[in-house]
C-alpha cells in the first residue's frame, strides 16, 4: 500500500477558515447521509404499525434506499467527474432534501418506497461528489490524510448516532419526524454550499458517456445488493437469493467485457491495476462487513438479551464512536510515518480482538468491563481500517478521475455492510436454530449461542480479510510496477 516517501503535492486549504468551513460542510453532508441510513432501524417497529406493514413489506422501506445507493454510485461519480463535483453536490442535496419531505410526509407505503428509493439515489449523487471535493480541495498529502480522517471520524459518529436517534425521535416526535429532521439541516446546507464550495478548475471534461458499461455495471450492483439483502428473511438457498445472485454474476461478467472493449470504459483499467488501490478497496469491503455486521448483531444481543433500551445501547455504543474519532486522528499521523499497510493490518487485527471479545461478553451475563473493552477495541479498530482503507483506496488518483475512484471505495463499503449484516445474521440464526433443537436448551441460552458464533464469525472476517490484502499487495506488485496517469 502507499509509502510515506512519495512526493507530495501542493498544500490544501485545510489551515485557512474557508477550508475548514468547505471541509465541515462536506463531512457534514456525509453525517446526514449515515444518520438516515441507519435511523430507519429505530423507527421501523413504529412504521410497521403505522402503515400496516408486513415483515416483507417493511424489508422493502430499508431495500428501497439501499439498492439505488450502491446501483447508482458509480453514475454518481461519473457525473461528478463529467459535470463537476460541486455542481453534483448540489443536485445530490436538493433531492435529499425533497425526498426527506416526501418520506415524511407520505400517506401510505407505495410514496415512502419511492421516496425512500429517492433518497437512496440522493446520497448516491452526494457521496462521491463530496468525497471528490475533498481530495481536490485538499490537494497536499498531509492535508488530504487530515480531511479524510475527518471523514472517517463522521462515518463512525453518524452510525451510533442514527441508532440512537432512531429510536429517541421516533418514540418522542413519531417516525415520520425520522425523515422530516433532516429537511431543515439539509436545507441549511443547501444554501450554504454556494458560499462555501468552489469548484475545482482545470478539469477535462472531455470523456464520452460509457452508457452499455454504466447500465451494466448499475444492473450488476443492483442484483447483487437486492440478493445479499434477502439473505437474513430467506436464506441463501431461496430462489429469491439464488436467481438474483446467478443475474448479478452474468450481468457483472458482461460489464466486465464491455469495459475492456470501451474507448472511454467508466472505470478507467488504471484502477484495477494498482495494488495500492485494490488492497485499499478490499481493505473497505472487510471493514464494511466487520463495522456493520457486528453491529447489527451487537445492536440485537444487547437488546434482546440483556434487555438494554434502545438510550442505554447508545451511551456503550458512544464508547466505540469516541475512541473511532480519536482512533482516526491518530491514524493519519501514523500513515504519514509508517504507510498505510502496518495502519491497515494493525486495524484489521484489532477488529479481529473484538470479535473475540464480543463473543467472551456473551458469557458475561451484562458485565461492563468486557464490554467497555470491546468496544474501544472496536472504536480503534474501526477508525485505523477505515482510515488507511480510504487513503490508499484514493491513492494517486488525478481529479479527472477522483469522482469514480470516490464512488468505487463507496461501493466496496456498501456492499461489504450487505455482506457483513446477511452473513452474520445467517451465522446467528443458523446456530440458534440447531441449539434450540436440543430439548434442555432455554430459547435465551440458543440465543446466546447464536449471537457468539455471529461474533467469532465476524473475527474471522477480519483475519482473512488481513490475509487477502497482504497477498493483493504481495502479488500484484511482484507482477507489475503501476504508475498513474
Amino acid at each position: 500500500m502507499v509509502e510515506p516517501s512519495a512526493a507530495g503535492k501542493p498544500a490544501g486549504r485545510l489551515s485557512t477558515a474557508g477550508g475548514r468551513a468547505t471541509l465541515g460542510l462536506l463531512c457534514m453532508s456525509f453525517l446526514v447521509d449515515v444518520i438516515g441510513a441507519t435511523s430507519i432501524f429505530g423507527a421501523s417497529p413504529a412504521i410497521a404499525q403505522a402503515l400496516h406493514l408486513s415483515a416483507a413489506g417493511l424489508q422493502w422501506i430499508v431495500v428501497a434506499a439501499t439498492v439505488p445507493a450502491g446501483a447508482i454510485l458509480l453514475v454518481g461519480g461519473w457525473l461528478a467527474d463529467l459535470l463537476g463535483p460541486r455542481r453534483m453536490f448540489l443536485t445530490g442535496l436538493a433531492l435529499l432534501l425533497a425526498t426527506s419531505l416526501a418520506s415524511g410526509l407520505a400517506p401510505g407505503a407505495a410514496v415512502l418506497i419511492a421516496a425512500r428509493a429517492g433518497q437512496g439515489t440522493a446520497g448516491a449523487l452526494l457521496m462521491p461528489a463530496a468525497l471528490s471535493l475533498i481530495l481536490e480541495t485538499f490537494n497536499g498529502q498531509a492535508e488530504q490524510r487530515t480531511a479524510l480522517a475527518a471523514w472517517s471520524a463522521i462515518g463512525g459518529i453518524g452510525a451510533t448516532a442514527g441508532l440512537l436517534l432512531g429510536g429517541a425521535v421516533t418514540a418522542g416526535l413519531g417516525w415520520r419526524w425520522v425523515f422530516l429532521i433532516n429537511v431543515p439541516v439539509t436545507a441549511a446546507m443547501l444554501a450554504a454550499s454556494p458560499l462555501v464550495l468552489a469548484e475545482p478548475t482545470g478539469r477535462d471534461s472531455s470523456r464520452r458517456a460509457d452508457v452499455a458499461g454504466t447500465a451494466s455495471f448499475s444492473i450488476g450492483i443492483a442484483l447483487v445488493i437486492y440478493a445479499i439483502s434477502q439473505v437474513p428473511a430467506l436464506g441463501w438457498a431461496s430462489w429469491r437469493t439464488f436467481g438474483p445472485g446467478l443475474a448479478a454474476i452474468a450481468v457483472v461478467a458482461a460489464f466486465i467485457r464491455i469495459e475492456a472493449r470501451s474507448a472511454s470504459p467508466i472505470v478507467p483499467s488504471w484502477l484495477a491495476r494498482s495494488p495500492t488501490i485494490v488492497a485499499g478497496n478490499a481493505t473497505m469491503v472487510v471493514a464494511g462487513m466487520f463495522v456493520d455486521g457486528a453491529l447489527f448483531i451487537f445492536t440485537l444481543f444487547t437488546q434482546r438479551v440483556w434487555g438494554y433500551s434502545a438510550l442505554h445501547f447508545g451511551a456503550v455504543a458512544a464508547v466505540m464512536t469516541t475512541t473511532s474519532v480519536a482512533a482516526s486522528w491518530i491514524a493519519q499521523r501514523a500513515i504519514a510515518r509508517l504507510g498505510t499497510r502496518p495502519v491497515t493490518a494493525a486495524g484489521l487485527v484489532l477488529l479481529c480482538l473484538t470479535g473475540a471479545t464480543l463473543a467472551m461478553t456473551t458469557y458475561s451475563g451484562g458485565g461492563t468491563a468486557m464490554l467497555i473493552v470491546s468496544m474501544m477495541l472496536f472504536g480503534i479498530g474501526m477508525g485505523w481500517a477505515f482510515v488507511a482503507g480510504s487513503v490508499a483506496a484514493l491513492h494517486g488518483v488525478s481529479e479527472e478521475h477522483s469522482g469514480v475512484a470516490a464512488a468505487v471505495q463507496n461501493i466496496s463499503f456498501t456492499i461489504g455492510s450487505a455482506l457483513g449484516v446477511a452473513i452474520l445474521s445467517a451465522v446467528a440464526a443458523t446456530t440458534t436454530s440447531y441449539v434450540s433443537s436440543r430439548a434442555t436448551t432455554a430459547p435465551v441460552a440458543a440465543l446466546t449461542a447464536g449471537y457468539r458464533a455471529a461474533f467469532i464469525a465476524a473475527a474471522v472476517i477480519a483475519m482473512i480479510g488481513l490475509a487477502t490484502t497482504a497477498a493483493i499487495t504481495r502479488t500484484m506488485r511482484a507482477g507489475h510496477s503501476f504508475r498513474a496517469p
